[in-house]
């Protein structure tokens, strides 16, 4: 384990080496320490077990540490956080806000002798009391009060039943919002699998909830004056405990919030309008791949070349077998009709003649076979177009608009993006060919301007299939 010491007067970091920065009582080198002090941030990356101890019997420092923390990257779960001091408990309330969300206890030194602990609960009044774990005498050494460990973990099962505001939004299939109407009115009921994970966090961690819908209808992006928007600025601000998501993870949200383990894994996707049906007036040539018309072209040129060299080989020259243009083109129209299956009579054939067209009647014949079996099944199925099977494919037509949910992760990344597609797309924005929208108001959009073909949905997979699937159920 590695340590970190802060005092009210110095810093000493111990590793395999100590180092000491000096900070004068009137505070003119106080940014030099913050700044030595963001080496902590560094040794989060390459340390397991971290442990910050901060001796400090100043009421202004501990004050200025619970702004520090912050930047220093203290507030992650793993980091153990320490404050020993002399300082009475009600001096410590700066540090509430940091200590509850975060791995830390509180040492309150009376004297030599006595030493009491103490832990903040999390999501609790402001006029509540920490809570003292253990005490601590020369006499009898430490013994717990409560049926908890120095470091418990706080969130596995909140100690004290809070009440949590929970903000989530309406995106199919993993929250559902519907109307219900009661005695005082009509009220929004949340359904879905997100909901269901709710209740069941909620019975487990021993918390009760109340659930938010974000004014703008946003996840939540970072806009260019630094703010954020949606859920992510409402967690940002404070006005709400927990997002229920799912959010899509990314480095600038991470930067701001703090994710849980990975629920689901899924890919953006293309919805458009399915296209009408089309006749294709060349459609008796798609049965079969260019390269094998071009292989049975040069297979047709290479029979006819064999039969011309056996001519010249076996020296016949009879007026029925002499090679002249009209000789060629009839053999020609003679593979063709064979290929075509249509009949064929010729006389006074040599036997080496019968095998060649023996052999290119067989061949002929597994062609065909092929190619009737094909244009069977083409005919049987409609053709309906899809012409949007990349994100290419769409900036390349500029006759359709694009639906994007509004602030979201995909947003916030290719409005960033520097080069590349995603730069393309971010273009396309500043040419009006980007309409967003609140993933509420997808349904409408894709029963109304979606199927009409003139705007496709970007969004993810499963949010797909659930509108798909609500589309066949009401027309088939």
């Amino acid at each position: 384990m590695r340590m970190l010491l802060v005092k009210g007067l110095g810093v000493a970091w111990i590793e395999s080496w100590c180092s000491v920065w000096r900070v004068r009582r009137n505070g003119r080198e106080a940014g030099g320490v913050l700044a030595k002090c963001k080496s902590v941030g560094w040794l989060r990356q390459v340390s397991r077990s971290l442990m910050v101890v901060v001796i400090c019997n100043n009421p202004v420092f501990v004050a200025a540490f619970n702004e520090w923390s912050q930047m220093l990257g203290l507030h992650e779960w793993p980091i153990k956080l320490l404050i020993l001091t002399h300082l009475k408990l009600e001096q410590t309330y700066a540090l509430r806000e940091m200590l509850s969300i975060t791995n830390g206890m509180v040492f309150i030194m009376d004297n030599k002798f006595r030493c009491m602990v103490y832990i903040y609960l999390p999501f609790t009044p402001n006029d509540t009391q920490p809570l003292q774990v253990a005490l601590w005498t020369s006499q009898r050494g430490i013994r717990y009060l409560v049926p908890l460990t120095l470091f418990p973990d706080k969130f596995s099962r909140f100690i004290v039943r809070p009440t949590l505001i929970v903000a989530e939004d309406e995106y199919r299939p993993h929250a559902t919002v519907s109307l219900e109407m009661t005695s005082e009115g009509a009220r929004e009921i949340f359904t879905g699998p997100m909901l269901t994970l709710l209740v069941i966090l909620a019975h487990d961690m021993n918390f009760s909830y109340d659930l938010v819908r974000p004014p703008d209808g946003a996840w939540g992006a970072k806009m260019q004056n630094g703010s954020w928007s949606g859920m992510i600025g409402m967690l940002r601000r404070k006005e709400i405990d927990v997002g229920l998501g799912p959010f899509g993870v990314t480095s600038v949200r991470a930067e701001v919030v703090d994710y849980t383990v990975p629920l689901v894994v899924d890919y953006a996707r293309i919805l458009g309008g399915r296209g009408s049906q089309e006749v294709d007036p060349w459609g008796f040539l798609l049965p079969l791949k260019i390269t094998v018309w071009v292989s049975i072209l040069i297979s047709l040129l290479v029979v006819l070349i064999c039969w011309q060299l056996l001519k010249f080989i076996m020296h016949i020259n009879t007026p029925s077998h002499r090679i002249t243009w009209n000789i060629i083109f009839k053999e020609i129209f003679n593979l063709v009709r064979i290929m075509l299956q249509q009949d064929l009579l010729l006389k006074d054939m040599w036997n080496w003649e019968r095998i060649v067209l023996g052999m290119w009647m067989l061949a002929t014949l597994v062609i065909s076979r092929s190619y009737g079996g094909n244009l069977m099944s083409l005919l049987a199925v409609r053709h309906i177009p899809q012409p949007y099977q990349s994100l290419r494919d769409v900036l390349d037509d500029p006759s359709v608009t694009m639906i994007w949910e509004a602030n979201s992760a995909y947003v916030q990344y290719y409005r960033t993006a520097e080069f590349g597609l995603y730069r393309e797309l971010a273009i396309s924005e500043t040419m009006g060919r980007i309409q967003y929208q609140r993933s509420s108001r997808f349904l409408n959009s894709v029963e109304t301007l979606v199927r009409h073909g003139s705007h496709i949905l970007i969004a993810e997979d499963l949010t797909h299939q659930g509108y798909v699937a609500e589309d066949f159920s009401k027309t088939g």
